[in-house]
């Protein structure tokens, strides 16, 4: 699953750059899911300021990034 992800840190909102469909799943430092959704180019627009993880996936692979609201 190739994703990128920028900027990041972010302030506003993040964008994906995914190849094809991908569902995607950001949590909290807490593990409380924050925000979920399928093929966004942009997302995190109403997260609060602080760190989140985000979980790609794309058929059966999954890939785990962690990114920072300012």
């Amino acid at each position: 699953t190739a994703a990128l992800l920028y900027p990041n840190p972010f302030s506003s909102e993040l964008n994906l750059q995914v190849k094809g469909n991908f569902n995607y799943k950001i949590t909290d430092i807490n593990g409380t899911e924050a925000e979920s959704g399928q093929n966004q180019p942009k997302v995190g627009q109403e997260l609060q300021s602080g760190v989140y993880f985000i979980s790609i996936t794309q058929e059966d692979k999954t890939r785990n990034f962690k990114v920072v609201k300012q």
